[in-house]
């Protein structure tokens, strides 16, 4: 029994049943919220295991009846995909080889990422030496031979000094 000192009425205020459901329900939404929390505390967390634990979080939001847990997770999914880049989307092809994500809505195809990834490995070869390297120089003439379709990067290997 709780005793308050400013009340005019002197009346006890105890929790009610509805009290006591709204606390449960609140522990229901923090439960896969600490789950994810733990797993993102983790120093050997990836990236892939982070969107894991996430995904998680969010599914499990979504699962239950509340109103709260159903706020809870469109708020999560929605920072996360404000905050999710195409570099990462860009990791998680190149370990899954899946060109999608629950957080990425960009639409981006695998062969335009492909195309991302293999612009990024010419901009490396010419910023690590004044010439390009054979292999560079081999990628960037076959691509500029294709026929206009710019996604079409995936069948050429960047490391393909000898042309075959």
């Amino acid at each position: 029994m709780f005793h308050t000192e400013g009340n005019d009425l002197k009346v006890a205020e105890q929790p009610t049943d509805a009290d006591f459901a709204v606390m449960d329900e609140i522990v229901a939404v923090l439960e896969p919220v600490a789950l994810a929390v733990q797993i993102l505390s983790r120093q050997d967390v990836s990236l892939l295991s982070a969107e894991a634990a996430l995904k998680f979080c969010v599914m499990q939001l979504r699962k239950q009846q509340s109103e709260l847990e159903k706020t809870m997770a469109l708020a999560l999914h929605s920072r996360v995909c404000e905050r999710y880049g195409i570099h990462s989307l860009i990791l998680r092809y190149l370990q899954t080889g899946e060109a999608s994500s629950e957080f990425n809505d960009s639409g981006m195809s695998s062969m335009a990422i492909r195309k991302f990834v293999h612009h990024l490995l010419l901009r490396l070869d010419y910023t690590t030496s004044d010439e390009p390297t054979p292999a560079a120089a081999t990628t960037v003439s076959e691509s500029n031979q294709q026929s206009g379709s710019n996604d079409d990067v995936a069948g050429k290997s960047i490391y393909n000094s000898s042309g075959s």
